[in-house]
């Protein structure tokens, strides 16, 4: 459900802005430029440099399908983006902030906001009841993985700079209902329902 929320809206991005630059933090071995690619867009995935290697076994370089050796909270990366910075530019966030801190987060699209107005920004995020019972989480309890920040609705967000606008949210459960069967009851519970979602932001 995740990746086709996300596979549509960036979609829906490229589908208005065919020559935009898609960064991705945080992109591991994410394989949505090989689905989404319109033959024009430029895609750079930001990753740790351990990361690369393993990228380069998998993927191809290009001049439009790029790997940033980075950390996310490193902000080098900023300055290598900044050439594009006159083409429409969409952030993904996948499976990532939810491993950051709030002040971590807040610097984040702070950083964005500043270097790259009218950029916009797709990320997954958590509530807050996920986050407190993260340990709960199957593959998550397999591991020394820590949940750290998680958010109500993208509207508190607005909140935190006035330069930050919520474009839209989707929630999981909204989808595919059949799949969730006895958990449907949850979309009638607002806390439950928001709980897990993806977030639109548009920073100006």
């Amino acid at each position: 459900m995740r990746t086709e929320i996300l596979d549509r809206a960036v979609s829906e991005f490229l589908g208005k802005h065919a020559d935009a630059v898609v960064v991705n933090l945080g992109g591991g071995l994410c394989t949505r430029f090989s689905r989404l690619d319109n033959g024009r867009v430029r895609w750079l995935e930001v990753d740790l440099p351990e990361v690369e290697p393993v990228w380069l076994q998998v993927f191809q370089t290009t001049d439009r399908h790029q790997f940033l050796a980075y950390s996310v909270l490193d902000y080098a990366w900023v300055e290598a983006i900044k050439p594009f910075k006159a083409s429409p530019i969409l952030f993904i966030a996948e499976g990532l902030l939810m491993y950051f801190s709030e002040s971590e987060v807040k610097q984040l699209l702070k950083t964005i906001q500043t270097n790259f107005p009218q950029s916009q920004m797709l990320f997954e995020a958590l509530s807050p009841f996920m986050i407190a019972n993260y340990k709960r989480h199957p593959a998550v309890s397999q591991t020394n993985a820590v949940f750290k920040w998680g958010i109500k609705t993208g509207k508190e967000l607005e909140a935190w700079d006035s330069n930050i606008q919520l474009i839209e949210e989707w929630y999981y459960i909204d989808r595919h209902p059949n799949r969730w069967r006895w958990m449907q009851l949850f979309k009638f519970i607002p806390p439950l329902r928001r709980s897990m979602k993806i977030i639109q932001l548009r920073f100006i």
